[in-house]
């Protein structure tokens, strides 16, 4: 296959999407021809250049988000004359765009979540429900525990605290403030580490300091250092659209950060956002929580309780090269 990526290349890689993009290039060029370009880059000649020379079979919108990603895909694939594939990562459209979304048809729709599905369905658009974010199981392992004591020593963080953490970007639309509640229980000691370039809030930021909360808003190329000298990930994040149904939750709608912590086998606590309760199911370190009182009482329980903790099983489906190869049967069935 000839294969054509539109996503973010050549940027730190801080964020789902990003990760996306560069796992997929790398493992579909294992078996295929492939091209990564920006979407960013569509105004300059290099971008049509290369597109014209590599001559794609497919091209794939890796993180799909809005009106203009389908726009952009349309114009691409009736360029090169290819099939058309757009993943739906973090879908931002109000009721107005889905509507003209039909005049930018694909020929095929990934989505991440059952309400993303929904949209799409309704819009008699051929839709596949498959995630597509990966684990590079290698490198975020539980052995990495063994290292805890030493990890929090050299990130100044007490080794009695029951540390749970947190990742990505801080900003008010990502329900941080449940947070907030965990930092005021008793040994409990929150870790947000930002993804940097998503922005912040500032205001927020202040009160999560202010509270005690603990931030490291910067990139870490290691960040699975973090997950190992953590004791338990917390995911507060709730869907929400604001009144022209647009999405307001700054998420993607199959959280990294979910599965990465349950890579490194930790107990995870986690509200039912996105697929997440589509394919992974309560127990054995996964607990899901409707409101507040329940996130908190999870909590609780990891904190208090010896409870067997097996979560890197429930993702051993979801390497990078298993992600490749369920993506290659969707182009080839496109």
């Amino acid at each position: 296959m000839r294969i054509c990526l539109l996503g973010e290349f050549d940027v730190e890689l801080d964020e789902a999407m990003r990760k996306t993009a560069f796992y997929l290039h790398r493992y579909l060029s294992e078996e295929h021809d492939v091209l990564g370009l920006n979407p960013r880059n569509i105004i300059s000649f290099r971008f049509w250049k290369d597109l014209k020379e590599f001559n794609p079979s497919y091209v794939h919108y890796v993180s799909g988000s809005s009106l203009i990603s389908f726009i952009i895909l349309k114009i691409v694939s009736v360029f090169t004359g290819s099939r058309s594939i757009i993943s739906m990562m973090r879908p931002t459209f109000s009721k107005i765009s889905l509507k003209m979304i039909k005049l930018f048809r694909p020929d095929v729709v990934i989505v991440q979540s059952p309400e993303t599905e929904k949209k799409f369905e309704d819009l008699n658009f051929r839709t596949v429900f498959l995630p597509i974010v990966g684990m590079d199981f290698d490198r975020f392992h539980p052995s990495l525990k063994k290292r805890r004591d030493v990890l929090r020593k050299r990130f100044k963080l007490d080794t009695d605290d029951f540390l749970v953490l947190h990742v990505g970007s801080i900003k008010e639309g990502r329900n941080i403030n449940w947070l907030l509640d965990l930092q005021e229980m008793d040994g409990v000691q929150v870790l947000i580490v930002g993804a940097v370039s998503q922005g912040l809030d500032k205001n927020l930021l202040n009160r999560l300091k202010e509270a005690g909360c603990t931030v490291f808003n910067s990139y870490f190329e290691n960040v699975e250092e973090i997950y190992a000298l953590s004791d338990c990930y917390a995911f507060p994040v709730v869907p929400k659209e604001n009144f022209m149904g647009k999405s307001g939750a700054d998420c993607i709608d199959m959280p990294l950060s979910v599965l990465e912590a349950m890579s490194c086998n930790l107990p995870v606590v986690s509200t039912k956002f996105g697929g997440l309760t589509r394919i992974f199911s309560e127990g054995d370190g996964l607990i899901f929580a409707d409101d507040i009182e329940e996130f908190m009482e999870a909590v609780k329980y990891f904190k208090e309780s010896d409870a067997r903790i097996e979560t890197r099983k429930k993702v051993e489906m979801y390497s990078w090269a298993q992600i490749a190869g369920r993506i290659e049967n969707v182009y080839r069935e496109a």
